[in-house]
């Protein structure tokens, strides 16, 4: 009988083990641990992801791709499963108005798009490469009118895709994941389609799915957009600064995100514990001081993502949490009836609602996996009209016998304006009376000759036979036809390995 017992005994504690630690996806694991939280101890239920495994990539996803929707954390997971990826885990991500129209509260960037704006909190975001970025920052549009960043021609928005209370002053952009159209108003419209602005109205206006629209407060603020003009933007992240009215301090040089979200505030930053609502604009009790059920994501000094629910702990005792378990940084995420865990097709924490977004780790095939260009043997040069181009930060690359360039000083340099519109994913190339719309990760380049009213006299597609691409942040575009196809000269000197352009 003695022996029996014995055997029950150990088989228990080998369940109990193997109940605590489970591994059953590569490079991603999932374990349920007691850790101190400085008032007792905590179950803290988590996986973790090892960062440096690139078939591994964190998504950002919303609900139904739609702002305003709501679904179970498991669907909203499958949502990102695709022929070579499937979802292994995920975590509800940040708030949204759970009593009346759903909206999310904080930012999300998703596949490099900003789909919404944030500039309170902490944001937590992600490049292909798996390098986690997180800080106490917010979000900001800077916008262009035919590639000028001078008064009249910038702008700026409060929001995209957000919704304020008080919406009489608010400048906003709507992309098609809010809808079809903007909604009621009675304010001025400006719809702008693969980068231009092909209609001006009062109210209620369409959203483009290949552009956005822009809702403007005052009529006078509209009458600098006119239709014909290269209407871009991009998201700067800055540091948080609350003694200033937009919260906006110093830049953060985050242009490679590629996912992402806000929520906050941060738990531990840099190895510290930071824990501090108010000191980022989040003044709500159920942050200050309410025990709830909560989430949190961070990261180790070895690059393994952590993801994970604790119950009824105030955000301080999350933060004491999130030290022991040895993370460097780490940020609260939407808690209470919204904290869930979802690991390899089960639930490790049951969400007690259907949520706005959550943040998906997937795993995919080898043809999945984001690969960076392996740097050239010998540096490409690139003389422009007689002057060197100086690349600071990406060099140019070879790829099927093609030179790519980082978009801008190259055509800059040939007399061309550029910008670049974060939301299509397009380069805008003004020349002339011609507009050159280049998308990354598409081969066609459309160019279109306008008339001094801005009317489209001309309209045509060029194929490229190497598809543009970002790199580090960086957009990389093949230099010989779009070169040719503005009238210049493109000439290679394979010894020296150096293209020379004439204008």
């Amino acid at each position: 009988v003695s022996v029996k017992k014995i055997w029950i005994a150990c088989l228990l504690v080998f369940l109990f083990a193997f109940s605590t630690s489970i591994f059953a996806v590569e490079g991603v694991s999932q374990k349920t641990v007691e850790v101190d939280c400085g008032d007792g101890t905590r179950k803290v239920t988590a996986v973790y992801a090892d960062l440096n495994d690139q078939t591994l990539k964190i998504e950002t996803v919303l609900a139904n791709d739609t702002i305003r929707s709501t679904a179970a954390l498991r669907d909203i997971a499958k949502q990102a499963d695709t022929k070579d990826v499937v979802a292994v885990a995920a975590i509800n991500g940040t708030f949204f108005n759970s009593y009346s129209d759903n909206q999310p509260q904080g930012a999300l960037m998703i596949k490099g798009k900003n789909v919404t704006l944030s500039t309170t909190g902490s944001i937590v975001a992600f490049t292909e490469q798996n390098n986690m970025m997180l800080d106490c920052a917010g979000t900001y549009v800077t916008g262009y009118i035919n590639g000028d960043s001078q008064w009249p021609n910038n702008w700026s928005v409060w929001s995209i895709n957000n919704l304020y209370s008080d919406m009489s002053n608010a400048d906003m952009i709507f992309t098609k994941e809010y809808g079809a159209t903007t909604g009621g108003h009675t304010k001025t419209s400006v719809i702008v389609e693969q980068g231009v602005v092909v209609e001006k109205k009062t109210g209620e206006a369409r959203i483009p799915s290949d552009g956005f629209t822009l809702v403007l407060s005052t009529k006078e603020y509209g009458e600098k957009f006119h239709v014909g003009d290269a209407v871009t933007y991009t998201v700067d992240y800055h540091k948080l600064d609350m003694s200033h009215t937009d919260n906006k301090g110093e830049p953060l040089d985050w242009r490679q995100i590629y996912s992402g979200l806000s929520a906050g505030p941060s738990l531990i930053l840099n190895g510290k514990i930071t824990a501090d609502p108010i000191q980022e604009g989040q003044p709500d009790p159920k942050l200050t001081t309410n025990t709830a059920n909560r989430s949190f994501v961070g990261v180790t000094a070895d690059r393994v993502l952590v993801m994970g629910t604790v119950p009824n702990v105030t955000i301080g005792q999350l933060a004491i949490v999130a030290k022991n378990l040895s993370l460097t940084d780490a940020m609260n995420l939407d808690g209470g009836a919204s904290s869930g865990l979802y690991f390899d097709g089960s639930y490790l924490t049951t969400p007690g609602r259907p949520i706005s977004n959550a943040l998906v780790v997937t795993k995919g095939n080898k043809n999945a996996v984001f690969e960076t260009q392996k740097p050239i043997d010998k540096p490409v040069r690139v003389i422009a009209n007689g002057k060197e181009i100086v690349f600071a930060d990406q060099q140019p690359i070879i790829e099927h016998d093609s030179v790519l360039v980082p978009l801008r000083g190259v055509f800059e340099s040939l007399g061309a304006s550029v910008s670049w519109d974060a939301v299509t994913k397009m380069a805008i190339i003004l020349e002339g009376d011609r507009v050159f719309n280049v998308a990354a990760e598409s081969n066609i380049m459309r160019i279109q000759t306008r008339d001094k009213a801005g009317t489209i006299i001309d309209n045509k597609e060029v194929e490229m036979r190497v598809v543009p691409k970002m790199q580090n942040g960086r957009v990389m575009v093949p230099l010989r036809v779009i070169s040719e196809n503005m009238d210049a000269s493109v000439a290679w000197d394979n010894a020296t390995r150096t293209v020379t352009i004439k204008k």
